[in-house]
């Protein structure tokens, strides 16, 4: 007998059989079903397999992105992914790849990094120590609510002037 079968109704029953497991993911073949190098499938939903730097660390690691069009759906074919996957790779030789793990806020990691002078027992004086906490909380100020892969040159300039400006009504040298 088979599972959506019954011998005493005369409607049938739907059983429903529950995987334990997630999906899994799997080559995706082209026509002549040769596998297509980086591009995977999982669900019906197609993902590129690439190797990116990791901004915190400037290790390469392989990270599976899930290939969407321009419309942000997610593609349907084949033929699509393979173009997305071919757009993805261009994008990651060009260094415009979107970033794929969050990189910390500056506040954050400004925090993470005076914890982690001040606990480097004797590698930094204590004037060191209190002089960069000073420019840190000066920069975080105006920086506090930027993620780190964000700050650029025009950022920064625009609020080292403000951060200059204020040094300078303070009657102090601009020279660090």
């Amino acid at each position: 007998m088979k599972a959506l079968e019954t011998v005493s109704s005369s409607q049938p029953i739907k059983v429903s059989r529950q995987s334990n497991h997630g999906g899994s993911f799997a080559k995706v073949l082209d026509g002549r079903k040769q596998p297509i190098r980086g591009l995977w499938i999982r669900n019906g939903r197609f993902y590129a397999r690439l190797n990116v730097e990791d901004g915190t660390t400037g290790r390469m690691i392989t990270r599976r992105v899930s290939l969407v069009d321009k419309e942000q759906k997610p593609v349907g074919t084949v033929a699509q992914a393979v173009d997305e996957l071919k757009r993805l790779q261009t994008k990651r030789g060009d260094g415009t790849m979107p970033v794929l793990i969050r990189t910390p806020k500056f506040a954050d990691f400004a925090a993470k990094y005076i914890a982690g002078i001040k606990i480097g027992g004797g590698t930094k004086k204590a004037g060191t120590i209190s002089k960069e906490e000073s420019h840190i909380r000066l920069w975080n100020k105006h920086l506090g609510g930027v993620r780190l892969d964000k700050i650029k040159k025009s950022t920064s300039s625009t609020s080292g002037e403000n951060g200059l400006r204020l040094v300078c009504q303070r009657g102090r040298s601009t020279s660090t």
